[in-house]
């Protein structure tokens, strides 16, 4: 296993360990459970952390995370659904929840 992985806030954490399972590579948290002050510098030691499991998928893991730091803007999409024009960051519609096609 190789940390790939670390913040002081689990929701990113948890973020980039979805994504990376949902690209097919196994991952385990270390620390994700440690509360209070972890976002100060003497507590670094135990902010929450993703590993990957299998230490050949670290350079894939390693560019996923970086794609995910360069926000890159979607365009504007109708929703097949309801004919509704929905802003790019949205993954369904606000009106009838019908998901952004593919």
């Amino acid at each position: 296993m190789i940390k790939v992985f670390t913040s002081p806030y689990i929701m990113d954490v948890e973020v980039v360990r979805g994504e990376l399972e949902s690209q097919g590579i196994a991952t385990r948290l270390n620390h994700e459970f440690i509360r209070g002050q972890t976002n100060m510098a003497g507590f670094a030691d135990i902010w929450p952390e993703v590993w990957v499991v299998n230490e050949s998928d670290a350079p894939e893991a390693a560019r996923i995370i970086a794609r995910g730091k360069t926000p890159t803007e979607a365009p504007d999409w109708t929703c097949p659904q309801c004919g509704e024009e929905v802003e790019g960051q949205f993954t369904s519609c606000w009106n009838c929840g019908h998901d952004r096609p593919a």
